[in-house]
């Protein structure tokens, strides 16, 4: 459910779906990134020109922005989706916390945040933020 809706919010907002680039990156690198990267690359096969994962965090790493990668600016943006060669770029954070509450148990609650980012004008054209509580 939640790449589809992804999937479909980066359809809606590519004009010409035919023959659009598109390259998905996980500046953290964490495991649950990687796996919602290869994920969402699954569902977005067909629909888009989705590049290598690995080839776009090669490049992506080249551009000298990881560390500024949640924090770009629109000519920063355009550059990177330059190095990549793409017309539009996702960017994929997750984290796992555990939570505190007052009225109930302890709990742990994960997150993902999708960044879909333009490589024609640089601007954020789409951010979503999901989120699941689960029992500790």
């Amino acid at each position: 459910m939640l790449i589809g809706s992804m999937a479909s919010a980066i359809m809606v907002c590519a004009v010409s779906a035919t023959a659009q680039a598109v390259a998905i990156l996980t500046p953290n690198a964490t495991p649950l990134d990687t796996s919602l990267a290869e994920q969402t690359r699954a569902a977005l096969t067909g629909a888009f020109r989705v590049q290598d994962l690995e080839l776009s965090q090669a490049a992506f790493a080249a551009s000298s922005r990881e560390g500024s990668a949640f924090n770009m600016t629109a000519s920063d943006a355009r550059e990177v989706a330059s190095v990549l060669g793409c017309d539009f770029f996702i960017l994929i954070k997750t984290g796992t916390q555990r939570r505190a509450s007052i009225d109930k148990a302890d709990y742990v609650e994960s997150f993902a945040a999708f960044y879909v980012v333009s490589g024609r004008t640089g601007r954020l054209i789409k951010w979503q933020l999901v989120s699941e509580k689960g029992a500790d």
